[in-house]
């Protein structure tokens, strides 16, 4: 695409994105319902970047107008264990079910034939399995070095707490009431 922009005299931008965590995810919205259900052991390292750092670096990327491609995510990659590690401090109501990697692949291989015959997507697919658990880790800082801005979340540690005020109802326990 790069080429065929330039051919033909238009700038092209691309921006790869990591996996992207906040309020309206697919996981958060499992989160709320109290269990996510995850394929594979978890120990594979991959990029995330929270929805607010992801969406300023598309509109720097859009107001740049820099040619090229840029891979981008936070600081700091994790494991998926890490990711629900941090995330079960602070809603340790959370549930985390692991499939196992050869079940995941068949359970999803099985819904992808079935979403053949219905005009819906299969949010579930074997392809989905495959990327959750792959290893994709990113630099570090690639959002300072690619467009020149500071994370607002550097890293899952700061992104986590923040997305999770914001989509998880929390209720007041009364002091007597509470065993911690």
């Amino acid at each position: 695409m790069s080429k065929m922009a330039e051919n033909a005299g238009v700038r092209f931008t691309s921006i790869l994105l990591p996996h992207i965590y906040g309020v309206n995810s697919l996981l958060f919205n499992q989160m709320r319902r109290g269990t996510v259900i995850f394929p594979g052991k978890g120990n594979n390292l991959f990029a995330h970047l929270h929805v607010v750092d992801a969406a300023r670096a598309l509109i720097k990327a859009a107001e740049n107008g820099k040619p090229g491609v840029s891979v981008i995510a936070d600081n700091k990659s994790c494991s998926w264990n890490d990711f629900f590690a941090i995330t079960q401090h602070y809603y340790p109501r959370l549930r985390v079910i692991r499939v196992p990697k050869w079940a995941a692949l068949s359970g999803t291989g099985a819904l992808d034939v079935l979403y053949r015959f219905t005009p819906y997507w299969n949010r579930f697919s074997v392809g989905a399995v495959r990327s959750w658990t792959s290893n994709l880790p990113v630099e570090p800082n690639t959002l300072k070095d690619a467009l020149g801005i500071e994370p607002m979340y550097p890293t899952i540690e700061q992104g986590i707490p923040a997305a999770l005020d914001d989509c998880i109802s929390y209720y007041w326990l009364h002091s007597l009431e509470d065993n911690d």
